[in-house]
């Protein structure tokens, strides 16, 4: 749960993200709802017990062996921080190219999604043309 929000996570944080779907640009009233949606989410929306669990999961820490060198120690666990965040993201994605390579080349599950690709290469189009 997310800021009051349940449901299919991936889709939460793209729209959070402000990240294209390809049928964003056939439906704008469904990004337009969403930002205004958003931007009606505050705090307050919340229940006490949920804003509770909303700040310990933003500023807790983790189980997670970091690295120190200026006191040239591990520390056993990490506050949560944006970085970190980016890291674990790119990590994951380099583990699943790993191991999808590992599977034979006819086996391995796709790079991209079709769809994906295609709203991708849209948007570079649309780039292109703004800049002439």
């Amino acid at each position: 749960m997310l800021m009051g929000w349940s449901g299919d996570a991936k889709q939460i944080v793209t729209q959070i993200t402000g990240q294209r779907h390809t049928e964003d640009r056939k439906f704008p009233e469904k990004f337009s709802k969403f930002r205004k949606d958003l931007k009606a989410r505050t705090l307050a929306c919340l229940s006490g017990t949920q804003r509770e669990l909303f700040q310990a999961r933003l500023t807790g820490s983790l189980e997670w062996q970091k690295y120190d060198p200026k006191t040239e120690k591990y520390s056993a666990r990490t506050p949560m921080n944006s970085y970190d965040v980016l890291k674990c993201s790119q990590a994951c994605f380099h583990l699943f190219e790993w191991l999808r390579s590992l599977l034979p080349e006819e086996d391995r599950p796709p790079r991209y999604v079709e769809s994906d690709m295609e709203a991708y290469q849209q948007k570079e189009s649309d780039a292109r043309g703004a800049q002439l």
